[in-house]
């Protein structure tokens, strides 16, 4: 059973001109946080998550981290128990960036890169293209084309801005009451099942 969330659509240039306030949840920061599951056959389960979360009058971004990884976007409700009519879901989104080298790669185009050759030659560049072949323009100007089986090792200063390394539900919200509101979030997951031993007594 699938519950479909109507989301309001704003333009993207009038949310782009307002400011928006940034609150992150991770699960284990979360000391008021309750969990519900009902658990289906076929290794399905609806969650029903109570958090409570300190809004801004106008827009916020609200993140929840540390939820399943297997989520049915589609299924994912977003409701303030605390003032449920002025307060409004303006855009939804899962996101979860498993870190590996070709991910990672994705995140540094037009930044600055370390690459080490299996022959042991470095070449520092801004990365221009990351997909069957890595792509670098040096300070001076100069462009070269690297193989993926050229390359023995990459150095980046850190890790890029925006990559979420864990299971990560981010909503845009509007509300019109500033201060804690008590929020309830719903999704359907896979991945989840159950089975039960009977022991009978003569």
């Amino acid at each position: 059973m699938r519950k479909m969330t109507l989301l309001a659509i704003l333009a993207a240039l009038l949310i782009a001109a307002l400011p928006v306030s940034s609150v992150s949840l991770p699960a284990a920061e979360a000391q008021d946080k309750t969990v519900e599951l009902t658990v289906y056959n076929q290794n399905m389960a609806l969650v029903s998550e109570t958090r409570p979360v300190a809004l801004e009058s106008g827009l916020n971004e609200v993140v929840y981290t540390d939820v399943a990884a297997q989520i049915d976007p589609t299924s994912v409700s977003f409701k303030s128990l605390t003032d449920p009519t002025g307060t409004t879901v303006l855009e939804q989104n899962f996101e979860y960036d498993i870190v590996d080298s070709f991910k990672l790669l994705e995140k540094y185009i037009d930044q600055e890169i370390v690459v080490e050759t299996q022959d042991s030659q470095v070449y520092q560049g801004t990365l221009l293209n990351a997909s069957d072949n890595i792509i670098l323009q040096g300070a001076d100007g100069s462009v070269v084309m690297l193989s993926r089986d050229q390359i023995r090792n990459v150095n980046f200063p850190a890790l890029p801005d925006g990559l979420r390394t864990r299971p990560s539900l981010v909503w845009l919200i509007d509300t019109d009451q500033a201060g804690d509101h008590d929020t309830q979030v719903t999704y359907i997951t896979n991945g989840m099942g159950w089975s039960a031993d009977y022991v009978m007594l003569l």
